[in-house]
C-alpha cells in the first residue's frame, strides 16, 4: 500500500531558515556552489532526505536561487544577513520572503485575517495533509506570521512612536485611522518594493495606493503629472462630479466620456 504523500511545505520556519543560510553565506559569501558543498555548509554529511528537505525549504523561502552546482545564496538573503535590523530594506526582504512558499501565498489569499490554528490544520487536510503533516505545516506557517509581524517594530518610525505616545487624542474626538506599518499582505498594510516609494490615501470608501520609484527625474515627473491629471479627468466622470463650470452633474460614467447635465 503506497504511503500517502502531503503537499509541500517548508520544512522549517522562516527565522530558522535564515539562520541556516547564514553559515553557508558566511563560507560562500555570493559564490556559486554544488548542492554536496551546499549541504556541508548547512551541517550534513551529504545528500539524503534531511539535507534535501533543508535545501528545499531556503530555496522555497527564497533564500537560495540557481540550481545544482550553480546553487547560491540570493539577494534576499543577502540583505537579511546584512541589513540592520530596523532597515526597511530588511524588512521589505522578510515580506517577500515570508510569502514566497507557494502554500503560504494560498493560505494568505483564502482568509482576510489570521485564522485559528485548527482552522488551519482542518484547512490543511481538506487540501489533501495528512493529520500530521497539516499540525506541522499549520506551526511552520504561524511561527514565520509572528517572526514578520514581530520584527515590525524595529523598523516603525522612533519619532512617530513618541509622538504617538504623548500626543493621546481628545475623548470626544475620534482619531483617523491608524495606518499600520509593513506587515504580511492581507493581515495589514503591504510595503512597497526596494527601490520604490508607497503613498495611500484613505478616503471613506477605501484606501487609494500609489507606488512610484524613489529615484524619480524631472522628465519622468512631468511624465506622470500628464498621467495622473488624465487618470483624474477618468475618476471624475465615473464619481459623477459636479464641476462648477458646468453647473452641472454627471448623468453618464463611461470610460469614454460622461454627458453633463444641469
Amino acid at each position: 500500500m503506497s504511503r500517502t504523500r502531503s503537499p509541500n511545505y517548508p520544512a522549517v520556519d522562516l527565522a530558522a531558515a535564515i539562520e541556516m543560510v547564514e553559515p553557508v553565506y558566511r563560507k560562500e559569501k555570493r559564490n556559486k556552489m554544488p548542492r554536496e558543498v551546499l549541504a556541508g555548509h548547512l551541517g550534513y554529511t551529504g545528500l539524503n532526505g534531511r539535507s534535501l528537505g533543508m535545501i528545499g525549504a531556503l530555496r522555497a523561502y527564497g533564500l537560495l536561487e540557481g540550481t545544482g552546482n550553480e546553487t547560491r545564496v540570493s539577494d534576499d538573503a543577502l540583505i537579511l544577513l546584512n541589513a540592520p535590523e530596523d532597515s526597511s530594506d530588511r524588512g521589505e526582504a522578510l515580506l517577500r520572503c515570508s510569502m514566497r512558499p507557494t502554500l503560504f501565498r494560498q493560505l494568505r489569499d483564502q482568509y482576510e485575517t489570521l485564522p485559528s490554528e485548527g482552522t488551519l490544520k482542518y484547512t490543511l487536510i481538506k487540501m489533501g495533509f495528512t493529520p500530521e503533516a497539516a499540525g506541522k505545516a499549520t506551526q511552520t506557517y504561524l511561527s514565520t506570521i509572528s517572526f514578520v509581524e514581530g520584527a515590525q517594530s524595529s523598523y516603525e518610525s522612533p519619532a512617530l512612536t513618541q509622538e504617538s505616545a504623548v500626543m493621546q487624542p481628545h475623548p470626544e474626538v475620534t482619531p483617523a485611522r491608524p495606518r499600520p506599518g509593513p506587515s504580511i499582505q492581507g493581515y495589514g498594510e503591504e510595503i512597497a518594493p526596494v527601490g520604490m516609494r508607497r503613498e495611500v490615501v484613505s478616503l471613506d470608501e477605501g484606501d487609494v495606493t500609489i507606488t512610484f520609484p524613489s529615484n524619480l527625474t524631472a522628465e519622468s515627473f512631468a511624465d506622470l503629472r500628464d498621467h495622473l491629471n488624465l487618470f483624474l479627468r477618468k475618476m471624475e466622470r465615473r464619481a459623477k462630479i459636479a464641476r462648477p463650470q458646468d453647473g452641472g452633474i454627471v448623468e453618464e460614467d463611461d470610460e469614454t466620456g460622461g454627458r453633463w447635465r444641469s
